[in-house]
């Protein structure tokens, strides 16, 4: 088990956060959020999420995201637990 760090292309938005916290997936760093209304920003939001494997913690995040359709995510860095 490893913490990895996620970039996620998504606006950030109360519900996104509360999407993400459902899931057990936290918010490391995030631009200003806007009005939810567009999908993408240029400044990705950072997330920390622990799992086996970093295809695991971009599948748990990109299902967290799913309501908001097919979001940009990548690994950026992984850390021992």
């Amino acid at each position: 088990m490893k913490r990895y760090l996620i970039d996620a292309s998504i606006e950030p938005s109360s519900a996104v956060t509360a999407a993400l916290a459902a899931s057990s997936i936290s918010v490391v760093d995030s631009p200003p959020a806007g009005d939810g209304e567009g999908p993408r920003r240029e400044r990705p939001m950072t997330l920390a999420v622990n799992a086996p494997s970093a295809e695991e913690a971009i599948e748990t995040v990109a299902d967290a995201l799913r309501r908001w359709g097919d979001v940009p995510v990548e690994v950026v860095d992984e850390e021992p637990l």
